[in-house]
Parts: structure tokens; C-alpha cells; sequence
């Protein structure tokens, strides 16, 4: 099995690792935040989405985006 990355237009990076015995598909999400990504004098931001996100917002309630991503599937 030999890997292949692809840059998109939009900065995506996909990392296309096909295997004709699995059988099946699998899609892994992850993003590049966090301080490690973040330029000098700029950090803390993913930080403080991060809490946000625990606080709701307009259309989604405190708490709910755990259950959200739990009931689509995801791991929370």
C-alpha cells in the first residue's frame, strides 16, 4: 500500500491510502489548530473556540455539540 498526498486549491491536504482487500471505505477528519499552528503573538484562539463551542451558540445549545457529533457518528 503506497500513500498519496494531494494539496487542493482551498490548502485541503487528502491523504489517499487505498487498499483493494478492506473492502470498505474510511474517512478521518483532522485539523491543523491549536498552538502548534498558531503564529507568535497570535495563540490561544482554537483554545478559546474550544470553549465556545462547550457554551452553544444561536442555533445550537449548551452542551448539544457533543450529542450532536455522538448521534452522527462521531466520537466526542
Amino acid at each position: 500500500m503506497t500513500a498519496e498526498t494531494l494539496v487542493l486549491g482551498n490548502g485541503l491536504r487528502a491523504v489517499l491510502a487505498p487498499d483493494a482487500e478492506a473492502g470498505a471505505a474510511a474517512i478521518a477528519v483532522s485539523y491543523g489548530v491549536g498552538s502548534r499552528s498558531e503564529r507568535p503573538g497570535q495563540s490561544g484562539y482554537a483554545h478559546l473556540l474550544e470553549h465556545l463551542m462547550f457554551q452553544g451558540s444561536a442555533r445550537v445549545g449548551t452542551g448539544e455539540h457533543g450529542r450532536l457529533i455522538e448521534e452522527s457518528g462521531g466520537v466526542y
